[in-house]
């Protein structure tokens, strides 16, 4: 096997680096425009091989995340218009609106993620404990009712507060990182 040149080589290591660290943004990207998992994973893996083949007309300096969504919202389109005769639940309009924003949203999918870690360290240890539960350990609100004791109406509201305190949490670090 031939060794590419110092130079192919520097530019497939921007590539891979590129794509590794913005594969999970550009899956979030991908994920609410398709019909399941599995389709955003297909969708994903076109989307990586037509930004391989293209990867010689990215700038380098520029966004690579906002390049990789607009090439995967035309890997979007392919599936969708593939898909034709299947019932589609979105107008051409509204899908095109909602990938817009989706851009934005996967943008800052990583300030959220910091921002909901440090908000869940926040937490009391009975809080801490319950979201534990419910979504590390997956089990259903039943079980945690017989767990600790509580009625399921008692688990549900509890549940409800930790959600509304951890959204508030989020949304006053990242105004506050966004003044800073």
């Amino acid at each position: 096997m031939a060794q590419l040149p110092p130079i192919a080589m520097d530019r497939t290591q921007d590539f891979v680096e590129l794509l590794a660290g913005n594969q999970r943004r550009l899956y979030a990207y991908i994920r609410p425009q398709v019909a399941s998992p599995t389709d955003a994973d297909d969708v994903l893996q076109q989307t990586s091989k037509v930004l391989w083949t293209k990867f010689d007309r990215f700038e380098p300096g520029t966004n690579f995340l906002t390049w990789a969504c607009r090439v995967a919202r035309l890997e979007v389109l392919t599936y969708h218009r593939e898909r034709r005769r299947q019932p589609s639940f979105l107008s051409e309009q509204v899908a095109e609106v909602l990938a817009d924003d989706l851009v934005a949203m996967v943008e800052t999918i990583d300030d959220r993620h910091e921002a909901l870690a440090a908000c869940l360290q926040e937490l009391s240890a009975k809080e801490r404990d319950l979201v534990h539960r419910r979504y590390e350990a997956d089990a259903d609100i039943r079980r945690i009712a017989a767990d600790t004791g509580r009625s399921e109406s008692a688990v549900y509201k509890a549940l409800q507060r930790v959600h509304d305190g951890l959204y508030r949490c989020i949304e006053r670090k990242l105004s506050s990182r966004d003044a800073g």
